[in-house]
């Protein structure tokens, strides 16, 4: 297993260097926006499940739940433009995009 991990890493190194992938640092801030937005979705899920054991259906308004539904949509909102500006301070092909579209609107 350890094997295969150094190779793919090898790989990703690889890509990257060719610039079919972002940024290693832009890939680790995906990995961790989806383990974060992933975590509040499934504190979401098990809170709607004490609610059903304990027979009650999950209400959709009840102030519980919009706090724990908005803590999640809270954290991925976060979690996208943290990783845009990640992005944007790391790629340069994205600063020249983002360069090139302000030109465009500009003319």
């Amino acid at each position: 297993l350890g094997v295969v991990v150094v190779e793919v890493a090898r790989k990703m190194v690889e890509l990257v260097i060719k610039g079919i992938l972002p940024n290693m640092i832009v890939l680790a801030g995906f990995v961790a926006s989806y383990l974060m937005t992933n975590q509040t979705r499934l504190e979401l899920l098990a809170f709607e499940d004490v609610l059903e054991a304990r027979g009650e259906t999950a209400r959709i308004m009840s102030k519980a739940w919009l706090i724990a539904a908005g803590r999640h949509v809270g954290v991925g909102i976060g979690c996208f433009l943290c990783l845009m500006l990640v992005a944007y301070r790391v790629e340069t092909g994205l600063r020249e995009d983002v360069r090139m579209l302000k030109r465009r609107k500009i003319d």
